[in-house]
């Protein structure tokens, strides 16, 4: 519209004759030929803004179409079959090592068994408490606070899910809710590479020495870098047979940009597809996508069945627990909502 006004203008004066004379009023005298022109070429420009106007309203409207046929032509996601779910209301219970209530889960096939390792009370916990934010809500409760000296090996909480047949796709989800304390150990000076949040094991080969448990397993923990202030998570598969080999990495991903949230509720869904180079590990935490990793999800070359999954676990270092306590925190998170897929 500016640029018609302008042009108006310029043919007006153009087309105009204008003088002024000492001692006489303004007077303008116009050409009717030059007027005509003037109006002829004002018709012109007229015609061609309607027709680049309608042009552009066409070009929108076919885009438009297009875009609503590329939506439509896209097939929904198929909704993943639960196999099983449930949270921890009443009638489930704990009664040490397994809960109660969760027949329905053992009745999978494939499932053998569901059952915790924990020590004494005074220094790990696995029971059913009241919802920190909803009191309305039972949920379970985990808690590790010191190394029980009865205990083999280093205490913890953990849940311990059972298999003895295998299965293509191990894929479940959660709610948790994280110790706001544990964000206490930005302040660690360290570094920190054992805080195990889940865990999967394959079986042990008899014929190779190494860890007893199995010959290779994947965690998902929580890793810090020295003098560092960030806490960060990390998904990797260790070697755990041969013994010259255990612990070291078959490979390691870390996500140091998302921060994971403490003190708040959170969805986590976990899908392990098993395969050698092309298995497939997707995270998420409240839908976003933390790791989407095509790797190993076996023992490299000659893989064992799966038979045992830590899908809640809070396994570290007394260092770290004693730091955390020293510190006036608790090690210790909720769960809930537990789902089991078909894949």
């Amino acid at each position: 519209m500016k640029t018609l006004l302008t042009t108006i203008g310029l043919f007006v004066i153009l087309a105009c004759n204008a003088q002024l004379k000492p001692g006489q009023s303004t007077t303008i005298t116009c050409q009717a030929d030059s007027l005509v022109q003037v109006i002829s070429d004002l018709n012109s420009q007229k015609a061609a803004l309607q027709q680049a106007n309608q042009y552009q309203a066409v070009t929108i409207s076919t885009l438009q179409k297009e875009l609503e046929d590329c939506v439509t032509s896209v097939p929904p996601e198929p909704e993943v079959k639960i196999l099983f779910e449930s949270g921890f209301e009443s009638p489930v219970s704990i009664s040490q090592p397994r809960i109660t209530g969760w027949q329905a889960l053992l009745n999978l096939p494939g499932v053998s068994d569901f059952q915790f390792n924990i020590s004494r009370a005074a220094y790990s916990l696995a029971e059913i408490r009241t919802d920190p934010v909803n009191v309305n809500n039972r949920c379970l409760y985990g808690q590790v606070t010191g190394q029980d000296p009865l205990t083999g090996g280093t205490t913890r909480f953990q849940g311990s899910w059972r298999f003895d047949q295998p299965f293509a796709v191990y894929h479940f989800s959660y709610d948790v809710y994280f110790s706001p304390d544990i964000a206490k150990l930005q302040n660690y000076s360290g570094k920190i590479d054992w805080f195990t949040l889940i865990e999967l094991w394959e079986k042990h080969r008899s014929n190779m020495d190494g860890d007893s448990q199995g010959q290779t397993r994947w965690n998902i923990g929580l890793f810090k870098d020295v003098g560092a202030n960030n806490l960060y998570l990390n998904l990797h598969q260790e070697w755990m047979q041969p013994a010259s080999k255990r612990f070291d990495f078959i490979w390691s991903e870390n996500n140091k940009a998302y921060k994971l949230p403490f003190g708040r509720w959170v969805n986590l869904d976990f899908y392990f597809k098993r395969g050698q180079k092309d298995g497939r590990i997707i995270v998420k935490i409240d839908g976003q996508v933390i790791f989407d990793v095509t790797n190993y999800t076996e023992y490299p070359d000659s893989p064992l069945d799966i038979w045992a999954i830590n899908p809640w676990k809070l396994y570290t270092s007394m260092t770290l627990i004693n730091y955390i306590n020293n510190v006036g925190g608790k090690l210790y998170a909720y769960y809930d909502n537990f789902k089991w897929y078909e894949k």
